[in-house]
């Protein structure tokens, strides 16, 4: 038998244009409806996570450090080769640029 107890239940306001617009602006971008973003941002405050763009923030900040870290490794490996076969310096000379000029930089 089914319970006569809802597990969730409906709440309803209204918004002014203004209100309104800044709630689908903030949306969009994620492609979920107005419901389900309101859902979210509340969800999200009563469990002291903060705004779900906050979160998004968050994770692409992450992934962007990700990349950045590569993207060093890889300048690294691009110095050490153009100054080993190009500049002609000996291995040990290249790894010296590179750790001081890449590596920590001043």
């Amino acid at each position: 038998m089914r319970s006569k107890t809802p597990a969730s239940q409906t709440i309803s306001f209204r918004l002014d244009a203004d209100t309104m617009r800044i709630l689908d602006q903030q949306r969009q971008p994620f492609n979920v409806s107005r419901g389900e973003w309101v859902r979210a941002v509340i969800t999200n405050l009563l469990d002291g996570n903060g705004p779900p763009q906050s979160q998004a923030i968050e994770k692409y900040a992450l992934e962007l450090a990700g990349q950045v870290t590569t993207l060093q490794t890889q300048l690294n490996t691009v110095l050490y080769v153009v100054l080993v076969e190009l500049a002609e310096m000996s291995p040990e000379e290249a790894k010296d640029i590179v750790r001081s000029s890449l590596i920590s930089p001043e």
